[in-house]
């Protein structure tokens, strides 16, 4: 610009550091803000509150300390909108007692707060879980002329589910509409992932019957996650059902929503048709993943079918998918249930020897509690061994059955040292729970 006559303005400089910093390119950004300096334009409230919400955003509220300092005076002192910002950020990184010393700050500068400001300082309380303490600054919203807007009642709505408290939730969002606040498809995304978490698939499904009758039509997550709730109590007859009303809103189900429906034929003991499933979703242009081919690996080997199980895992691989533990788990599992130790061992053994995965102690429970069932003690021994060299953790009912057996075969002294372990294990938890 200044090649040409024209000298950038301040509103310039703001306009284009306000881009650099959206496409995250605050390097651009910052020598803009120092060229600002050297061609004599002050930066303002506005270049501020660009920068600094950028640095809380990433977590780095130091940085952008040091950037207030170095911008503002005493003539040009923070505003509602700055303060605001570093609240946010002292909030999302947990700091909520820096975040209310700010605030309480900005009240004793006779700083005028606004809705803003005050939803952002809910959001703090919800993100912590204290979504009730939140109530006192909601109450003083009203007292300064600001009744809550529809972001207030999603973000209370999503503490209180974040918190487990289900009525308070749905009574919330009940009172909505008494402020002349309508809900949105935030507010129904809120309600329904937090009644699918907590196992309230009905309430989830009367959720998407009152979008529709309000002219809304739920998001594919919401369907999904509606289907899936029931596709989980092996309900395949509501789960097809609502993928069918899905359908005539004009949603095409995806991935997420055939593993859904298979998930619910195999919870219904329906194999062929979860197989078939697979099938209908590539005729239709949607493609298996990890899940769907987990989800009909368990669904095969739960009834002995391992040979069916690992032409799974070869179309699996073939299709360029890389098995994950769940996987590899449940051909176990299958191997186990078929009295073929050797396979299932052998697969414990690759696992232990690849790297990439997160153990857990389910495979070597599998399979010492089959060695239990065969009555191959030093077997069933051998394993808890490798299991507990991991630093890997059992579940009660793995040591009790391991010890019952040890000590009927007369293995006392391995049966009170997995008799110790168990007592541990149960100490442990109960030093957690207090």
């Amino acid at each position: 610009m200044p090649k040409v006559g024209v000298t950038p303005n301040i509103v310039t400089y703001n306009t284009l550091i306000d881009g650099y910093c959206l496409s995250e390119n605050v390097d651009k950004a910052l020598y803009l803000f120092s060229l600002m300096y050297q061609n004599g334009v002050a930066p303002n409230v506005i270049t501020c509150n660009t920068l600094v919400h950028y640095f809380c955003n990433k977590g780095l509220i130091d940085q952008a300390k040091k950037l207030l300092v170095q911008i503002l005076d005493d003539n040009n002192a923070a505003n509602v909108i700055t303060t605001t910002i570093f609240i946010d950020g002292h909030c999302q990184t947990g700091d909520l007692k820096q975040g209310l010393e700010l605030w309480n700050e900005m009240l004793n500068k006779g700083i005028r707060v606004d809705r803003i400001a005050y939803n952002v300082l809910i959001h703090g309380f919800s993100l912590v879980q204290k979504t009730k303490l939140a109530y006192i600054y909601v109450s003083d919203m009203f007292k300064r002329g600001f009744p809550p807007d529809i972001v207030t009642f999603n973000t209370l709505i999503g503490g209180h589910f974040k918190e487990g408290e289900i009525d308070e939730a749905l009574d919330l969002h009940g009172k909505m509409t008494l402020f002349n606040v309508v809900p949105d498809h935030i507010s129904y995304r809120l309600l329904i992932r937090g009644l699918y978490l907590h196992d309230y698939k009905f309430r989830g499904f009367q959720c998407i019957r009152k979008m529709l009758s309000d002219q809304m039509v739920p998001e594919p997550l919401m369907w999904n996650l509606v289907i899936n709730g029931y596709a989980r109590c092996g309900e395949t007859y509501h789960a097809t059902m609502l993928t069918s009303m899905m359908v005539a809103c004009g949603v095409l189900p995806n991935t997420y929503t055939y593993n859904a429906l298979i998930l619910a034929e195999v919870n219904s003991g329906r194999v062929a048709q979860a197989i078939n499933l697979k099938e209908v979703m590539i005729a239709r242009g949607q493609f298996p993943d990890v899940v769907t081919y987990n989800l009909l690996i368990r669904a095969t080997c739960n009834i002995g079918y391992t040979s069916h199980a690992q032409k799974l895992l070869r179309e699996m691989l073939n299709q360029g998918y890389k098995p994950d533990f769940i996987t590899h788990t449940e051909l176990i599992r299958g191997h186990c249930l078929n009295g073929e130790m050797e396979k299932a061992e052998d697969i414990l053994r690759k696992l232990e020897l690849t790297s990439h995965f997160t153990f857990d102690h389910v495979p070597f429970q599998i399979i010492i509690k089959h060695y239990c069932k065969m009555r191959k003690l030093a077997e069933a021994y051998e394993i808890y061994k490798k299991m507990v060299s991991k630093g890997l953790v059992g579940s009660y009912s793995l040591y009790h059955s391991l010890s019952a057996e040890l000590r009927n075969r007369g293995y006392h002294q391995e049966a009170i040292q997995v008799y110790d372990k168990m007592v541990s294990v149960v100490l442990q938890e109960c030093e957690g729970v207090g």
